[in-house]
């Protein structure tokens, strides 16, 4: 600190000189103009003026033209949705996948569905929102067909497509479950993230205010860059200041300008009505529906179509990286088990042959060293980024300190089976070096997994968690699968 410092000081100092250097010449340069031309007329003297203002105004625009030289088309690039796949693409990673052993079923279903909506003519809109927020009502409010409604709620345990054409243009509304009655129907909530992402237009319906669940799920799909309404129903509960604050409160828990507008679905009540000899009549009123505020809102943001499949296509190919990602990492992780039970069992018989503590697999560093190898393989991580070495030295040291313990719980262990003995045939070895490899496989997993590397204050932090989990009933498995295979 005290050397940069000394330069910043130094630095000033120079500046400082430089800039009253120039004063001085760009001083002596004025008094040399006035003496030069005191004499002259006053119009030369207003033209040299009028030509230095005009020069020195050109090089600044010139200088801040260049300066925002790529700055537009910069932006410009940035509103443009990412570049989507063509099927020789899109195939070419399907291939790569499959290579991994990534299962890729689903994710070329979703490809084949999303070539099949580029045909469509029909917009679609995902109703989304929890239970009892009226999605059925608006349901019948737009198509005009019944979907079940029940005043207890909750009526939609599946998901339903309902087409729809209004002013000449056509739609595809989308009914799913309420977000918070998931668990009780045959939709999970991944799925309906999945249809919310993969439709044009979300309608995200309420009835009061949003939830923090609400939340968290709006901040999911904003994620994709969705175009979202907040639909607010039951707008004839609430005076016009209260509508107003409403919105106000929702636009800055969403920190986002994103359309609100109220809407009443269709409502029946019963009036009763009491005469003067004691008589009541009971009738039931239907109050229209009332949602041209959520159709304009529609009408706005699909309106230029063009900039509309743009958008569905950049969400869509998220979700499709997404499901890429994941199914990748379920291969990787399934591949990565299996080296680490390999590498465990080469352990094991190592430990069986082993004569005592100084015969340590990692301390020889011949397993450990392979081990690693292929899991970076696995990740796609060059093997020679990694301190091999430095990071098996490592673990060689902690393992020592960890070995007295691992290798007393062994003992115990072995004790729960008769006729063993703790020590014969060094199995109380083979099971403490099972469990180290074990844990430090997981470990070295965890970290390419999160990381995709190998750090080594990161792989001990994942190594004292692994070491310490269920071990004794890694223990008692390990004991099993030696003693039951030598018999």
């Amino acid at each position: 600190m005290p050397k940069i410092r000394g330069l910043i000081i130094i630095g000033s100092v120079i500046a400082l000189f430089l800039a009253l250097f120039f004063f001085v010449q760009f001083a002596g340069f004025l008094f040399d103009i006035q003496q030069k031309y005191a004499e002259s007329p006053t119009w030369l003297i207003v033209l040299y003026i009028g030509g230095v203002a005009i020069i020195a105004l050109l090089g600044l625009i010139l200088i801040y033209k260049l300066a925002k030289f790529g700055t537009s088309r910069q932006k410009e690039s940035t509103l443009r949705p990412r570049e989507v796949f063509d099927d020789d693409s899109f195939n070419a990673k399907i291939q790569v996948l499959q290579a991994k052993g990534a299962d890729t079923d689903d994710i070329e279903a979703d490809w084949k569905n999303l070539l099949s909506m580029r045909e469509k003519e029909a917009v679609t809109i995902a109703l989304f929102g929890e239970i009892n927020a009226g999605k059925s009502s608006l349901i019948q409010a737009l198509t005009g067909k019944t979907t079940g409604v029940s005043a207890r709620g909750g009526q939609t345990r599946i998901i339903s497509h309902y087409p729809l054409t209004y002013n000449q243009r056509r739609y595809e509304l989308i009914d799913m479950p309420g977000l918070n009655e998931v668990g009780e129907t045959e939709v999970s909530e991944a799925l309906i993230h999945a249809e919310a992402v993969k439709s044009h237009l979300v309608v995200w319906l309420l009835d009061e205010e949003m939830t923090q669940s609400a939340y968290d799920h709006y901040h999911y799909l904003k994620t994709f860059d969705k175009p979202i309404i907040v639909a607010i129903n039951k707008a004839d509960y609430y005076s016009d200041s209260e509508r107003l604050q409403i919105g106000e409160r929702i636009q800055t828990r969403l920190q986002a300008t994103v359309p609100v507008v109220w809407i009443r679905s269709a409502t029946t009540k019963v009036v009763e009505r009491h005469h003067e000899d004691g008589r009541i009549d009971s009738s039931e009123v239907t109050t229209a529906a009332d949602i041209s505020a959520l159709i304009s809102a529609v009408e706005s943001l699909t309106f230029d179509r063009l900039t509309l499949d743009n958008r569905l296509n950049d969400s869509y190919f998220r979700q499709l990286e997404m499901q890429m990602d994941k199914s990748l990492s379920v291969a990787r992780q399934a591949r990565a088990e299996q080296i680490v039970k390999s590498y465990s069992q080469k352990a094991i018989f190592a430990g069986m042959a082993a004569v005592g503590p100084g015969t340590d697999v990692l301390l020889q560093g011949y397993l450990g060293m392979g081990m690693a190898k292929q899991l970076c393989a696995v990740y796609d991580v060059d093997v020679k980024a990694v301190d091999l070495e430095g990071t098996l030295a490592m673990l060689n040291d902690k393992m020592k300190k960890e070995l007295a313990v691992i290798l007393a719980l062994a003992g115990n262990v072995l004790k729960a089976f008769p006729g063993v003995g703790t020590v014969a045939g060094g199995l109380a070895h083979a099971v403490a070096y099972g469990l180290i490899f074990e844990s430090v496989g997981k470990a070295m997993t965890a970290c390419l997994e999160k990381y995709n590397g190998i750090n080594q204050t990161q792989l001990a932090n994942e190594l004292q968690g692994q070491i310490n989990e269920h071990l004794e009933e890694r223990a008692v498995s390990l004991a099993k699968a030696i003693i039951f295979k030598k018999q």
